[in-house]
């Protein structure tokens, strides 16, 4: 199997996911979006820790969604997340035999999906992209022959197995956020 983000999109194994998130409303999906990328901001950590902007992208678009900060801030968080994303993907040469090139290749994709995540909150329909980078960085990390960076480090899944997995588990997460009460958080206008 491929991991890079086309393949991964149009696997079939992602189906599933992709009309799961077409029958939710917006909320849902920021919700679930803002939750699961706590996760996938943690894949970004573990190889660039010292680098805060997928951080600021994740925590711009939760306050985005609470109409604590503008679209134009949000959007620059966006821009800076998707350059720190460029920029670890110009590392890959350089950090040597340290960091492997899937763990690399994961901080990538990872950084890609805090700026989708921006993205969410803007529009419901950017939750696709968002899922298909998540995918892309647990997969690439939980396909690793070194299990000790994957979700659950006693297991070592092969690129099907842990598409598998982690479709199921971001369904999850989005089944519970479907039917959770989302009216005890402040929202935007918009929202």
């Amino acid at each position: 199997m491929k991991t890079n983000l086309a393949a991964i999109y149009h696997h079939p194994g992602m189906q599933s996911l992709h009309e799961l998130l077409g029958q939710q409303n917006h909320r849902t999906l920021v919700l679930w979006a803002l939750e699961t990328g706590e996760e996938i901001l943690k894949i970004f950590e573990s190889v660039f820790p010292e680098d805060p902007r997928p951080a600021r992208a994740l925590a711009a678009a939760d306050a985005w969604s609470r109409g604590e900060i503008k679209m134009p801030l949000a959007k620059i968080a966006a821009r800076e997340t998707h350059e720190a994303a460029r920029d670890a993907k110009m590392a890959k040469g350089k950090l040597g035999v340290d960091i492997e090139g899937s763990r690399i290749d994961a901080a990538v994709a990872a950084a890609h999906a805090m700026g989708q995540i921006i993205g969410v909150v803007h529009v419901g329909t950017h939750a696709t992209a968002y899922a298909a980078y998540a995918v892309q960085a647990m997969v690439l990390i939980n396909s690793r022959k070194a299990p000790a960076d994957s979700i659950d480090p006693e297991v070592s899944l092969g690129p099907e197995e842990s598409l598998a997995e982690v479709v199921k588990h971001l369904s999850e997460r989005l089944t519970r956020w479907a039917s959770a009460d989302k009216c005890d958080r402040p929202w935007a206008a918009f929202l």
